[in-house]
């Protein structure tokens, strides 16, 4: 701790020294902080004043306002710019002291649109546009206060109509092309898109920060959407994503990944989906049916209307008198009946949401705002036609080659943009390949996304996982798994494909991820590593992708079967494909993920059944179905993993959900869970231990679940002899007396690589320990390892040794030990393992 607080001290005395060095009266030390000094400030009031003199509009609908532009406007407009270019970077003194002035709203934006045909003065605006629009640091203070003062940046621009200005600006350079575009042109398109990406990167005021007079803060995202829509700005960026390979636009993938991306997060992909189906679906609804519920409608309207007058009312009589009513309550007076109110069965939640909708952004676009929501699937609909298959292809140069344009928040965007669109996609041929969407005219377009489906695609995500699960980086993590998630159900979307060549591709897809590049290896980890900190989302998409794996697995092993029954001759190919499924351990793997923390994580996804879809909760029954039958022995099973007090709370709150009992969804869960609580008490009456077990953490499940059913006696000794066959053969006895013994052999099978990089993370952990290899022996993984195999395994790595810091791997596997970013590198390492 004193080390710490040493280097906080250190850092705030250089920081000082760094504040102190920009000026001699440039930033001053006040009672709240820094602050500009009188110089700073006098000198943004002398460049400020100098701009232009504003003029007072008589017409109020007008929202231009009138300036004159000051003498060597420009020259003080490029002052402004060394002025922005000296701030603090993390304090950001001056962007904030002109926010506070509302430079940009009553000179910069006005002075761009009075003089817009000035092209050197419209573009010195534009860079003080971009630098004052920036999004702030991580480590910038005040940063509440920053975003404030660019939304109101962003409710200017879209007040005072400056999307129509930029446009003209950017259609000028891009209008010319080849050797007719200069460096210059160049530049300024960059520029402008810049301006738009980061526009765009300002999120919406939260609605329970606004007031009526500040309502219109909580969707300016949506509005700057629609704009750019209407000014066909994306039809530019499409044009530019589908020729993003020439060298021309080369450099801008990564902006346009940023504008994509940020347009895109205002919706959720299964709302966009959902429209999707809503407009291609024929509307079956009777002509007669519709007037009648337009007429109710209006009639509720008015109703409703009068309702809210107050006063008094002049009706006439049946005599032809006028009378004054005020008291609404008397017998002729118009009796409005109250609105009904909507019957709701108890303990019921209002609407079940789908587990992928948890991360939804909260905006209105996903309720309220269509016409966000039909621009943003016109959208979709457009780069996957055109433009998304050159733009992934750019992007995954970027990261196989290490680009040092890259920065981290790049990764995140690339894979929330992939995850949209494959979601999107995934739902929309889903819908066109069923019965329902017979009679549409849409196409299913299944090959939109092949882009994202090769095995780098894979392999750079099941990375990613790896690396942010090492460097706690939760959100990325998450993230992550979405984007994994979603390529496994869309490849099991494309095996239901008409296109053999797509369900063969899909095919081949499911065997090298299952049986040729350690997918299998990883998915067990990925489970086991779950803790109480990640999300509700995360957890879910775990939980569907290990549905996605399984599933895929008993495909594969049903053709297996099927094949069997065949007597054809296969190629070499599909020969080495069915060795590697004969060779697959199924009994073994699904060992390889049970423990403590796999039931929590599925008993934690099951405590929200009302929310879950149909298709979670009978993924959460059958792995809980698996464990249950999952035979250790011959009679004894994994069932008491089960038997723990949050299991058995989550399934007491099951059982005593009233609205539950007669949903036929819930059937069979409920009978299930019913079951299980039977076998508890059950063994219980046998073993009054069981209710001390229930509360305590197992570290080795397996081995638990065995002492407990039986009662805590061992059938056999802990260390059983191995019993040898002496032959007391006549011609075998030596001169000595000695007698020779005929020890049996025992073949052990191979290490696999996954048991080597367990043994490998683990082992240091129990280095120090004397009965290391006997605890190395627990180990779920290497739970069919004796010490003694143990022991020898750590010989052969070299793990002994102090300065040994990697495994030494055989020739076999030097492939799966490297990085499959490209085919060179690997060409590289079976070259050097041949030598």
């Amino acid at each position: 701790m004193p080390n710490d607080e040493n280097e906080s001290e250190i850092a705030l005395e250089y920081e000082d020294i760094e504040m102190e060095s920009d000026g001699e009266d440039c930033f001053v030390a006040g009672e709240n902080g820094y602050q500009l000094g009188n110089a700073m400030m006098n000198e943004l009031l002398l460049i400020c004043s100098n701009l232009g003199l504003v003029q007072t509009n008589s017409d109020e609908t007008c929202n231009r306002a009138a300036i004159i532009k000051g003498e060597d406007c420009e020259e003080w407009i490029h002052d402004l710019q060394r002025a922005i270019r000296r701030d603090h970077e993390k304090k950001k003194l001056v962007c904030k002291q002109l926010g506070k002035w509302k430079i940009v709203q009553k000179k910069l934006l006005p002075l761009l649109l009075n003089h817009q045909h000035d092209w050197s003065l419209v573009f010195s605006i534009l860079k003080i546009l971009v630098m004052l629009t920036m999004k702030p640091s991580i480590d910038s203070i005040d940063i509440p206060q920053q975003l404030q003062y660019l939304r109101e940046y962003k409710s200017a621009i879209l007040s005072q109509h400056v999307t129509p200005v930029l446009m003209a600006a950017l259609g000028e350079p891009l209008s010319r092309q080849g050797t007719n575009r200069t460096s210059q042109d160049y530049l300024n398109i960059e520029l402008i898109l810049t301006l738009f990406r980061n526009i765009l990167a300002t999120p919406n005021e939260n609605s329970r920060n606004v007031t009526s007079a500040t309502e219109y803060l909580t969707h300016l995202q949506e509005d700057f959407i629609k704009v750019l829509y209407h000014e066909q700005l994306y039809e530019m960026i499409l044009l530019i994503a589908s020729n993003i390979e020439s060298p021309e636009y080369r450099d801008w993938n990564l902006l346009i990944l940023e504008i994509m991306d940020h347009t895109l997060a205002c919706c959720c992909p299964h709302t966009v989906a959902d429209y999707f189906k809503s407009i291609t679906t024929e509307n079956r609804k009777n002509i007669k049916n519709s007037l009648l519920d337009e007429v109710n409608a209006q009639k509720i309207q008015i109703a409703g209307r009068h309702s809210n007058f107050g006063g008094v009312l002049k009706v006439q009589s049946v005599s032809g008198n006028a009378i004054l009513m005020s008291d609404l309550k008397r017998k002729n007076a118009f009796a409005i009946a109250p609105p009904p109110i909507p019957s709701r069965r108890r303990g019921k939640k209002a609407g079940q949401v789908d587990s992928n909708d948890i991360f939804r952004p909260k905006t209105s676009a996903d309720t309220t705002d269509k016409d966000t929501i039909i621009v943003v699937s016109s959208l979709c609909e457009s780069i996957l036609t055109s433009s998304y298959y050159p733009l992934a292809n750019s992007l995954k140069n970027e990261f196989r080659r290490g680009s040092s344009k890259l920065v981290p928040a790049d990764r995140l965007q690339y894979f929330h943009f992939v995850w949209f669109l494959l979601t999107y996609q995934r739902e929309r041929v889903h819908y066109i390949t069923t019965e329902k969407a017979e009679k549409t005219s849409k196409q299913a377009n299944e090959k939109a996304v092949l882009a994202t489906l090769d095995m780098f695609s894979f392999n750079f995500v099941l990375q990613s996982v790896e690396n942010y699960e090492s460097t706690k980086n939760h959100t990325g993590m998450c993230l992550a798994v979405k984007v994994l998630k979603e390529k496994m159900a869309y490849v099991s979307e494309l095996l239901a494909s008409q296109d053999l060549r797509l369900v063969h591709l899909a095919q081949s897809i499911q065997h090298k991820l299952f049986y040729e590049r350690d997918f299998l290896d990883r998915l067990p980890l990925l489970i086991r590593s779950w803790t109480s900190i990640h999300s509700v989302a995360y957890a879910t998409d775990v939980l569907v992708l290990k549905g996605l794996d399984a599933h895929g697995h008993i495909k594969v092993l049903g053709k297996k079967t099927a094949k069997q029954n065949k007597q054809n001759h296969l190629d070499s190919a599909q020969q080495a494909i069915a060795r590697k499924e004969a060779d697959f351990d199924l009994h073994r793997y699904f060992r390889s993920m049970l423990n403590h923390d796999t039931i929590q994580m599925y008993a934690f996804v099951l405590g929200n059944y009302r929310e879950n879809s149909v298709k979670v909760n009978h993924y959460v029954h059958s792995f809980f179905h698996r464990v249950s039958k999952f035979q250790i022995e011959a009679q004894f099973t994994t069932k008491p993993m089960l038997f723990h007090i949050r299991v058995l709370t989550v399934f007491n709150m099951l059982l005593h959900d009233e609205g539950i009992k007669k949903d036929q969804r819930y059937c069979s869960l409920l009978a299930f869970i019913q079951s299980i609580v039977r076998d508890f008490f059950a063994l219980a009456e046998r073993n009054h231990l069981l209710y001390v077990e229930a509360l305590l953490r197992q570290p080795y499940a397996i081995k638990s679940c065995v002492s407990m059913q039986r009662i805590y006696e061992p059938s056999e000794p802990v260390a059983p002899r191995q019993y040898v066959e002496v032959k007391h053969t006549v011609e075998r006895i030596s001169d000595e007396g000695e007698v020779e013994y005929e020890v049996p052999t025992v073949q052990h099978a191979a290490w696999s690589s996954l048991e080597d990089r367990h043994l490998s993370a683990i082992y240091k952990q129990f280095r120090d320990r004397s009965s290391k290899f006997e605890l190395l022996s627990e180990e779920n993984i290497l739970c069919d390892r004796t010490p003694t195999e143990i022991e020898q395994r750590v010989k052969e790595l070299g793990l002994d040794s102090v300065n040994s810091s990697e495994v030494i791997h055989s020739r076999k596997r030097l492939r799966r030990v490297v990085d499959v970013s490209s085919d060179s590198e690997e060409e590289i390492v079976l070259q050097t393992g041949n030598k």
